[in-house]
């Protein structure tokens, strides 16, 4: 970190909102590709991709000074499990068949990213169905689904930029009341949860240096137990998607561990 240097954002004591200082990163093996550090020159480019958990957490991010972000790749309604659809009779929207151009959109902006962060998982654990037939998560089908799904999410993002990914893990829900008729969340699930993250560091572990899983569970999943109110503030206003007062607390959570994601040295 360079303490003179105004654009360097990992001087925590320049954020407005309260971050915790970052800590140092693992050290990617050698043998590991890792994409070039960030400009400290100039403020952050960050790009998001990914479902409406990232959409709610990118639309009530906190002004964070020296951080600049792209246009929005985030997809309310799906992940990125399309072809496969959420019912046995049902097809994927338009929206959801198109989340490659959405992210791609995002990434080829006027800006090119430094940091992608990419927030999926919560349509990844739910059923999903393909020509007719089931796929379960934590089954095998499943497993060999999501895995190429997250490979092509992958090659979407390196295919338009060489900027650093960070895949944020999915957290568990508390069971809020979701109104009736409305079904469970899948995130209440933890076996769920945890296979989905399982998926995550698999990814790493094919591209390693190249991706890195950023996680904020051990606050708001600590034990596989979800907490839903921090400070008499819910978090998450459906168990899932930030509130505007949970969101900025995320922030807080994640800021350090993108940074020294970004600005970590090759």
């Amino acid at each position: 970190m360079n303490d003179d240097n105004p654009y360097d954002p990992r001087n925590a004591a320049r954020f407005e909102q309260p971050v915790p200082p970052p800590t140092p990163g693992a050290v990617p093996p050698e043998a590991a590709y890792v994409p070039p550090a960030a400009p400290t020159d100039r403020p952050l480019r960050l790009a998001m991709v990914g479902d409406s958990v990232g959409f709610s957490l990118d639309y009530y991010r906190p002004r964070i000074p020296n951080v600049t972000s792209t246009d929005t790749g985030t997809v309310i309604g799906c992940g990125i499990m399309a072809p496969a659809a959420t019912g046995p009779d049902t097809e994927p929207t338009e929206a959801c068949r198109t989340w490659k151009d959405y992210w791609a959109r995002a990434l080829d902006g006027p800006l090119a990213p430094d940091v992608v962060l990419m927030v999926t998982g919560a349509w990844e654990i739910r059923d999903h169905w393909l020509d007719g037939k089931p796929i379960t998560p934590r089954t095998p089908e499943a497993t060999t689904y999501v895995d190429g799904q997250l490979e092509q999410a992958y090659e979407v993002i390196r295919s338009h930029t060489p900027a650093r990914i960070g895949a944020l893990e999915l957290s568990c829900a508390p069971k809020i009341e979701q109104g009736v008729g409305e079904a469970v969340l899948a995130s209440t699930d933890v076996a769920r949860v945890d296979w989905f993250n399982e998926r995550l560091r698999a990814l790493a572990e094919r591209h390693p240096g190249d991706v890195v899983v950023l996680s904020i569970n051990d606050h708001v999943c600590p034990g596989g137990k979800a907490v839903d109110k921090l400070d008499g503030v819910r978090l998450r206003y459906d168990g899932v998607h930030w509130t505007e007062q949970g969101a900025p607390q995320a922030w807080s959570w994640i800021l350090p561990q993108l940074f020294d994601l970004a600005y970590r040295p090759s």
